[in-house]
């Protein structure tokens, strides 16, 4: 009976990134697991989820203290995967566990860009009349994408179009101006058609719609100002504005303020700003909110505009004499004021012994002259830089390889766009998917996709966790029973790790993760990975003192295997499970030292079974993880049959060790893990899984190729530590070199491996040649 893989399909949304591996160059490094963005993202998902649920008084400053020290980029994650997690969304979360201003605030820090000013202007159109201050800052200096994502964004909020809700409210001069704003999009620069001609007859349409003998002819005039701001590039609108000064002896900023016909001034004044000096304008808007004590302003410009704030304090200090800090402690108080301080610290500039020169520097390039290509970073450059915008490209070609009615599915474009997305670019790329055209990724790919090349890209649309506990699914179900790639998944786990699986696990299938592995397994193998799945895992520095701990407990091992007993047996599991790397190689090296033998030669001696397997591949990947993945690869194309699931689960999981990987099979095996791959696997599935060794990018040590080489060197029965071996350098045995044979804990016990023992040394390329000794 073959195994249902159909488990997989409606699991999740976006492949999570890995724990981020810092990998010493050395092929035997240790394992060294640091949290990554996906396991950091769930775990502050938790933190808000059992803060809103434990209540009480801190609850306000707790959530100011996770979401006010994050980026925009991190709150989209956290928006996102919070919705993900608890099947509600976490404004509305935030919402009934705050009040007042702070509530507010936080609230639109827990939504998209899109979606936070979305409700700024539902809340600015909401009175009696409109609430121009709000409003004009979000419709003013926007690309033509941003308005569409707005748009969307309200439609999806209140279930109705913007404009047929902004018509009705708004008065005949509002019209006309915001029609374009909503219509028309901002001209690319064509120096064929934007000459020096072109801008002076633009400034003297200009001229013209601002002097005050065309009062009769305002609403022309007010429409025509608009569509040239709105619509003009940067660069033309600054020589619009330098042929305007030079032409009519005043500047185009006081012929805007000063025209008397033109009923929204402060929107004309907006969009020349926001075009021209960004950051100058948006330091305006901040001290215009504070001078008039306009909270919800003031929030959505900290807000808004944080990816370019570093730039803005300094135009603020420049232009006003006083620091945006200041500003905020003076005009606001409680909760409030610590979370837009809080955002303001994150986006701040890094203090340095060079501060003064790098704020000036900082100054000069901020405000260059106006409308030069030099202005930093335009209100375009920070709409690209919001949730999930630098996904959307990559969302509408996957949307587009995917089946379209008549068309069919284009697999190898699916191939290369997926399996060549880098992992950090994976942790958004399905949620965007879903908020850009209103449906899952992982569905359409189950739908368009089978066999072994859909089950593997539907892995590479989940989080992390959710993809390992539909794999932990169906090795528990049936006859597709897999004890191998059970203990794949479970053993080797970061503490953060585990929870995360065991709470992807209960939300999908509404059963705890120990409950169904002790209703499937018994025996050893049980406890092992009961023992893995605790999330007890020690720090570094916390078991026991290093060099006493680690004797005691290789003692307790030896006594534990002679005794054999269930007792015994779980001890020496507790040691492997629950240590660090390091900590297991000092028991692996006190082991060693006192009994002539590793912790590999008696784990395999004394153990049998699954149980077995799970423990030396547990030791593996903590003391040489690379060799233990090479091994784990090896054997899931081992056999007449492939296990192309255990064989996707680790090209996809173990994908930021696989550079090392490669090396560790090649001096292995003696084979490339793609000459694998080629002969074990056909189509487009061979083909995935080539693009994603592929995206691992060269190997580390591919430059010292020609310097330096990595041999094998098989070790003799009744060999011992210290003892001398001639090895073969060259073609001509007659040409050997003396090498010094490691102690044990050096030593790689390969049971799958020719030879079965060996070690490795490092020598100088020439004519060298690997050979049996």
């Amino acid at each position: 009976e073959t195994v249902q893989k159909s488990t997989i399909m409606s699991i999740g949304q976006s492949f999570l990134r890995r724990p981020r591996v810092e990998i010493e160059p050395n092929a035997q490094s240790r394992l060294s697991v640091s949290s990554g963005s996906a396991d950091h993202v769930d775990s502050i998902c938790f933190d808000i989820h059992q803060t809103c649920k434990r209540g009480g008084k801190d609850v306000e400053k707790r959530l100011i203290k996770i979401l006010g020290s994050a980026d925009h980029n991190k709150r989209a994650q956290i928006s996102l995967r919070y919705e993900e997690l608890f099947d509600q969304e976490l404004a509305s979360t935030i919402q009934a566990n705050t009040s007042g201003k702070s509530g507010e605030a936080l609230q639109l820090l827990a939504m998209s860009i899109e979606k936070a000013e979305a409700r700024l202007v539902h809340s600015a159109l909401a009175g009696s009349s409109v609430v121009e201050d709000q409003f004009y800052p979000i419709l003013c200096g926007r690309s033509m994408s941003e308005i569409e994502k707005l748009k969307r964004a309200y439609v999806l909020a209140y279930g109705k179009d913007l404009w047929d809700v902004l018509a009705p409210n708004l008065n005949s001069d509002m019209v006309g101006f915001v029609s374009i704003f909503v219509n028309s999009e901002e001209e690319e620069f064509d120096p064929d058609f934007h000459t020096d001609k072109k801008a002076e007859s633009d400034a003297e349409e200009l001229y013209f719609a601002t002097s005050a003998g065309n009062v009769d002819e305002n609403e022309v005039e007010e429409n025509s100002v608009m569509k040239i701001l709105h619509c003009s590039p940067p660069k033309h609108l600054n020589a619009v504005v330098s042929t305007f000064e030079s032409k009519f002896n005043c500047s185009l900023q006081e012929a805007l303020d000063t025209a008397a016909f033109l009923a929204e001034k402060d929107a004309a004044l907006l969009v020349l700003g926001f075009k021209l000096k960004p950051h100058e304008t948006i330091a305006w808007l901040i001290k215009s909110a504070c001078e008039a004590t306009d909270d919800t302003l003031l929030a959505a410009c900290i807000i808004r505009y944080q990816p370019v704030m570093r730039y803005v304090m300094l135009a603020h200090e420049e232009l006003f004499g006083m620091s945006i800090k200041e500003r905020i402690e003076s005009h606001t108080s409680g909760n409030y004021r610590v979370l837009l301080l809080g955002l303001i610290e994150t986006a701040s500039v890094p203090k340095n012994p060079r501060a003064q020169k790098v704020k000036k520097q900082a100054a000069d390039a901020s405000w260059p002259a106006i409308g030069s290509d030099a202005s930093a970073l335009s209100l375009k450059t920070i709409g690209a830089a919001d949730s999930g915008s630098e996904f959307d490209g990559l969302c509408k070609d996957i949307k587009e390889s995917l089946k379209q009615r008549a068309k069919r599915t284009n697999e190898k474009k699916l191939i290369k766009l997926l399996g060549s997305t880098p992992q950090e670019m994976r942790a958004g790329l399905s949620a965007r998917f879903r908020e850009l055209y209103g449906h899952d990724m992982t569905s359409l790919i189950k739908k368009e996709c089978s066999g072994d090349l859909g089950v593997a890209l539907q892995l590479l649309s989940l989080p992390t966790n959710f993809a390992e506990a539909s794999l932990v699914k169906m090795a528990t179900s049936g006859f597709g029973r897999s004890e191998k790639q059970l203990f794949s998944i479970l053993c080797g786990k970061s503490n953060e790790e585990i929870n995360a699986l065991k709470h992807a696990y209960s939300d999908q299938y509404g059963k705890d993760l120990v409950d169904v592995l002790t209703s499937q397994l018994s025996g050893d193998f049980l406890d092992f990975l009961l023992t893995c799945i605790r999330g007890t895992v020690d720090k570094a520095e916390s078991r026991r003192q290093p060099k006493f701990g680690a004797k005691s407990d290789a003692e307790e091992i030896f006594i534990a295997c002679l005794d054999s007993k269930a007792a015994g047996n779980k001890l020496v599991f507790d040691i492997l499970c629950n240590s660090t790397p390091e900590y297991l190689q000092s028991v692996n090296d006190a082991f060693a030292e006192n009994h002539d033998r590793t912790l590999y030669e008696t784990l395999n001696e004394w153990f049998s079974g699954p149980a077995k397997e799970a423990a030396l591949f547990t030791l593996g990947l903590k003391l040489k993880p690379h060799v233990a993945i090479a091994q784990l690869i090896k054997s899931a194309c081992a056999g007449i049959r492939t296990d192309s699931l255990l064989l996707s689960s680790c090209l996809i999981r173990y994908q930021p060790l696989m550079r090392e990987v490669v090396i560790s099979h090649k001096n292995l095996f003696g084979k490339d893990i793609a000459d694998r791959i080629e002969s074990k696997t056909s189509g487009n599935y061979k083909a995935l899984l080539l693009q994603l060794l592929d995206s691992a990018g060269p190997s580390l040590l591919e430059g010292q190729a020609q310097f330096f080489q990595t041999l094998r060197v098989n070790i003799p029965p009744k060999t011992k530590p210290g003892q001398k071996l001639a090895i073969c350098t060259n073609e001509d045995s007659a040409q050997t070199s003396l090498v010094t044979v490691p102690k044990k804990a050096e030593w790689l016990w390969d049971s799958e491996a020719v030879g079965g023992v060996a070690f490795f040394i490092t020598t100088i390329t020439g004519s060298i040649t690997p050979v049996a000794i």
